[in-house]
């Protein structure tokens, strides 16, 4: 071969490899990438008031189920910093209508109080409401509850409550 035609040769092969330029611009889009959306993926906020929201329905319908199945009255509160559930006192087999105060705490089926605590940097508003025996609401029906940017709705009628 002659030296015009190992010119040819070599002009004509492709390119192997990228530039420095072009790995310079891909490694700067995806540092601008990363600082936009890599916060995004760390902020837990979301989930903690997501968990808390579900959580505050949970509670709230097995309050419900307590009412039904003692059939004595549940008072269920919640504050800026919690929530609990409680019952009037009975006596027998019979609740103490008449009775103001609220004493016996509501338990789980594993003993542990119907309790919670309002996750670090969620916030949520007060409420109270009241379960007759029969499950309906008796009192503080109908309301919706900021928890965060999930709201929980409480209907008026059935006492059921569902994260929206």
């Amino acid at each position: 071969m002659t030296s015009s035609a190992l010119k040819i040769l070599r002009r004509a092969r492709p390119a192997r490899g990228y530039t420095l330029i072009e790995l310079v611009t891909v490694i700067t889009l995806v540092a601008i990438l990363a600082a936009v959306a890599g916060p995004r993926f760390f902020d837990t906020s979301v989930f903690r008031e997501r968990g808390y929201a579900d959580e505050l329905a949970g509670a709230i319908r097995y309050s419900q189920k307590i009412a039904v199945a003692s059939g004595c009255s549940v008072l269920f509160t919640a504050t800026t910093s919690g929530y609990q559930a409680s019952q009037q006192t009975a006596s027998g087999n019979h609740c103490d209508t008449a009775a103001s105060t609220w004493p016996n705490v509501v338990m789980n089926a594993d003993g542990q109080q119907v309790l919670g605590f309002v996750p670090s940097g969620v916030a949520t508003g007060a409420f109270s409401l009241t379960f007759g025996a029969d499950g309906l609401l008796a009192s503080g029906g109908g309301v919706n509850i900021s928890v965060g940017s999930r709201t929980l709705v409480i209907s008026a009628v059935s006492g059921y409550a569902e994260v929206q």
